[in-house]
């Protein structure tokens, strides 16, 4: 044993780092990246976003009654019962006129009741139509009749109040039409006015 030679630290090292590779240095580029040339984010692939979502079923709520609860008497049964028939009797009459206006348009064939229906029908447009005219007559000759009324009348003015413009204006107590006057006019008029009212 003492003729072997004993091995020293360094060719030790050797022996035990023989298999490992030897570091090679790394030289960093200096140069910056493009940012045009860098795709890797097409490489990517991204994660589906899961959106939240409520249950519809959650999401629906009932609706909540306010005021008292409707308490349905005989007197409110019967009262609805009677609008229903009524809108339902419109919607039947409605129906039934397009149906006749149609066979109009068409020129088809009429029966006998058609035809007295629609005469009917004719008969009672032509007398209301007739009772609108006299309605409308008879409003006439009352604004006629309260229009010679202002001409007839004897006009007592007073005061009502100064527009804008600084005018004088009143009203007559009788038949309450309006009239604008200069502050002189309106002061002589009243001074008359007063004096034949006090006669």
């Amino acid at each position: 044993m003492d003729n072997e030679e004993v091995p020293s630290d360094e060719e030790l090292n050797d022996l035990l780092l023989a298999d490992e590779p030897k570091p090679i240095r790394q030289v960093k580029d200096t140069k910056p990246e493009d940012p045009k040339l860098d795709l890797k984010h097409l490489t990517k692939k991204k994660k589906p976003v899961k959106l939240k979502r409520k249950n519809k079923q959650n999401s629906k709520k009932k609706k909540e009654t306010r005021g008292r609860p409707k308490i349905w008497t005989d007197e409110k049964k019967a009262k609805d019962l009677a609008e229903r028939k009524e809108k339902s009797a419109k919607k039947r009459k409605a129906k039934k006129e397009i149906e006749q206006l149609t066979k109009i348009a068409l020129n088809q064939n009429f029966g006998p009741a058609d035809r007295k229906r629609v005469q009917d029908q004719l008969k009672m447009e032509k007398q209301a139509l007739q009772e609108e005219m006299l309605k409308q007559r008879e409003t006439e000759k009352r604004i006629q009749a309260m229009t010679t009324f202002e001409q007839e009348c004897d006009h007592f003015d007073k005061f009502a109040y100064v527009n804008m413009s600084g005018y004088f204006v009143s009203a007559c107590i009788h038949c309450s039409r309006q009239k604008i006057w200069d502050p002189r006019d309106w002061s002589r008029y009243w001074s008359k006015a007063k004096k034949e009212q006090n006669k």
